[in-house]
């Protein structure tokens, strides 16, 4: 799936790539037509300093092109096999999982010449390098950082970050960073005593952290689907199945290995350079330097309940009762995350299911038998005194350890095929617990999923909630609005390239302007989580960070005053302008 979300753009750390297909004139990043461009001698160069690690890039869809020099049916048809699959992307120097963020410039064809993302006339466009990178530094040591960033700033080069590419067009490929050392006494230099920890190099991904920690019978916070990787997620915010309770990701974060743009390498944490160990912490990892590594939290296996919700709409009931039944269920959710109760639900309607429906999967940790049971009272009541409106059922399953559970995951999840856009908010806890019960019901039918599919072959949109939020305050770049809010709601809509770009426009219009202002409008205060978001999104620098922008731009400034690293809707994006083709150019500025 590729989502036109933060999620689609450069977050994530990783392989230092050198964008090379921009338009070079005056203010902008130089090309490879001009003549500022470094000569073929030059990159050799570059690669020869960093032991043989410049790739130049082919895009993995190519072997499908019988007009390009690498066409071979036989590894298009692995291509088209694994394009689904976040685990081939994440693992390729070039590839995204997102690839609406490279033009769609060259993805995999069937022979009759339809993409597969379902454009028919993809054999016909053809492939080309589009928004891709034209080299890829793969980088094992901070060398290799350092060296590219002095080749990209002398020959003013565009230099974006990438690791999993889950985040985007990104580039800087840190992703064999997989170094592990686990701390059973680590000690953080503002602290007393000592704590379990574990340093991680910037390419781990989720399951791979899992998987290190329970060697240590241990844990880390992580997200919700194994690809990710851990830096861009934690850096940005991040939330997961363990963050209600241990911390956000960005909370998680003790220390951190930092390359600057100048090229310096540094240690970052509450004693030393805290400026920037602040602004990582929240303010996203990919614009104030390239991170190598992170030491993160640790804290003993636990154990964990699973609690398990279903409600379906009975036939008859509209849209209007079944929104009005889901904000009542809504204003119960603050009492259960005080009590340790977090999870992940989401909303559907017809085609994908029969009727408005709702599931969602719900944690515990540590607790004793029968405390699901107990906390979840009050839901399953209001639930029993509405079986005329709906039909509802409850699981609760005790899991011994949380690597048990992590065990039972998915390993990569479905990408690259549909194209998604959506809106999102923070929603505070005053607007589910107070008293206008009615704005927030009518706010969830206007975005969530209609009771009848729509006839114009416009796809119905999901609606989904994250209740994984701590509230304990951390002093980091976190958009303090997260401290106060009990959900975050997503509503998705999702299509793909067979759908008539006029049909694509509504959808964009609709989910930018109406769906996404009718979020404000519920809870105009409040903000957005960067890397789920539209990334269209009004404002962002107000909906992201909050109050903590001011001093997030003053440190890019600081560190990064030439905008060396740049990504969209990062700290300091505002002064430059990526065109269709990924040039990069900076702003006018009159003054």
């Amino acid at each position: 799936m590729t989502f036109l979300t933060k999620m689609g753009f450069p977050y994530v750390l990783g392989a230092v790539a050198l964008m090379t297909n921009l338009v070079a004139a005056q203010d902008c990043k130089c090309s490879p037509s001009e003549a500022c461009w470094p000569s073929i001698s030059e990159w050799d160069s570059l690669n020869d300093t960093i032991s043989g690690h410049l790739i130049r890039s082919v895009p993995p869809g190519s072997v499908c092109y019988p007009a390009q020099p690498n066409y071979n049916a036989e590894a298009c048809n692995l291509v088209l096999a694994s394009w689904n699959s976040s685990a081939f992307h994440s693992s390729d120097p070039i590839s995204i999982d997102s690839p609406v963020w490279a033009n769609n410039s060259c993805n995999p064809i069937y022979p009759n010449g339809t993409s597969v993302a379902g454009d028919p006339n993809a054999g016909e466009t053809g492939c080309s390098i589009g928004a891709y990178p034209v080299y890829v530094v793969n980088t094992t040591e901070a060398n290799d950082v350092q060296v590219a960033l002095k080749f990209a700033k002398k020959w003013n080069v565009r230099l974006n970050i990438k690791n999993t590419g889950h985040n985007g067009s990104g580039r800087i490929w840190t992703h064999n960073l997989k170094q592990f050392q686990f701390h059973d006494n680590f000690k953080s230099c503002n602290t007393i005593g000592t704590q379990l920890a574990a340093t991680i190099g910037a390419g781990m991904q989720d399951g791979e952290l899992f998987e290190a920690m329970a060697a240590h019978n241990a844990i880390g916070v992580g997200g919700t689907n194994k690809d990710v990787g851990v830096v861009g997620w934690a850096t940005g915010g991040g939330h997961g199945f363990m963050t209600g309770v241990y911390g956000m990701g960005a909370d998680n974060i003790l220390e951190a290995t930092i390359i600057t743009p100048d090229g310096t390498l540094l240690t970052a944490n509450a004693c030393k350079n805290a400026d920037i160990f602040w602004a990582i912490r929240g303010g996203g990892g990919g614009t104030f330097g390239i991170i190598l590594s992170l030491t993160v939290m640790a804290y003993p296996m636990p154990s964990v309940t699973l609690w398990g919700l279903s409600i379906a709409a009975k036939n008859g009931t509209s849209a209007s009762a079944w929104y009005n039944l889901i904000a009542r269920v809504h204003t119960l959710l603050p009492q259960l995350q005080d009590q340790g109760f977090h999870g992940y639900y989401s909303l559907i309607g017809p085609p994908a299911a029969d009727t408005l429906t709702l599931g969602g999967s719900f944690f515990l940790w540590n607790a004793t038998n029968g405390t699901a049971e107990r906390i979840t009272a009050p839901v399953q009541a209001l639930l029993a005194a509405a079986n005329d409106t709906v039909t509802s059922s409850t699981f609760s399953l005790y899991i011994p350890t949380f690597d048990s559970l992590v065990q039972a995951l998915p390993s990569t999840e479905h990408v690259g095929t549909v194209t998604s856009i959506a809106s999102s908010r923070l929603i505070s806890r005053g607007v589910l617990m107070g008293d206008n019960q009615t704005l927030f019901a009518q706010t969830l039918e206007k975005i969530g999923p209609a009771a009848v599919a729509p006839s114009d072959g416009t796809p119905n949109p999901s609606l989904s909630g994250t209740m994984t939020i701590s509230k304990k305050p951390v002093d980091n770049a976190l958009n303090p609005a997260w401290r106060d809010a009990a959900i975050h709601l997503i509503t998705t809509q999702t299509w793909d390239d067979s759908l008539a770009k006029a049909q694509v426009k509504q959808i964009l219009d609709d989910m930018t302007y109406s769906k996404l202002n009718a979020l404000r409008e519920l809870d105009p205060g409040s903000g957005a989580y960067l890397n789920e978001a539209n990334p269209f999104e009004p404002g962002w620098q107000w909906s992201f960070f909050g109050p903590n922008y001011a001093r997030l731009r003053q440190i890019k400034d600081k560190y990064d005053p030439d905008g060396t690293l740049w990504c969209p809707q990062c700290v300091g994006s505002e002064d430059w302008a990526q065109q269709e083709d990924g040039a990069l150019c900076r702003v006018y500025q009159p003054f």
